[in-house]
């Protein structure tokens, strides 16, 4: 699980990286949707909790290029266990 975090992260920064801007919308997308992923492809409960808290903290953390409601939306389907 906590290997899983680390590739996470080393993948956001080259994301940010690439992105020359570590908020850009480019950033924001593609970690998120990644967590995204991981919260549906994993059956341990635990992974699952840090997976969606994860998410939303990504989703705090680009405030400036995503809309609050978009973000309270994506939180919303994830945690009630629907997909986008």
């Amino acid at each position: 699980m906590s290997q899983a975090l680390g590739i996470i992260h080393w993948y956001k920064r080259s994301i940010e990286l690439q992105a020359h801007h570590p908020k850009s919308a480019v950033a924001e997308f593609n970690i998120s949707e990644l967590y995204k992923l991981l919260y549906y492809e994993t059956q341990n409960v635990k992974f699952k909790e840090e997976a969606l808290f994860h998410y939303r903290r990504t989703f705090e953390y680009y405030l400036g290029s995503v809309k609050e409601s978009d973000a309270k939306t994506g939180y919303d389907e994830l945690s009630s266990g629907q997909e986008k």
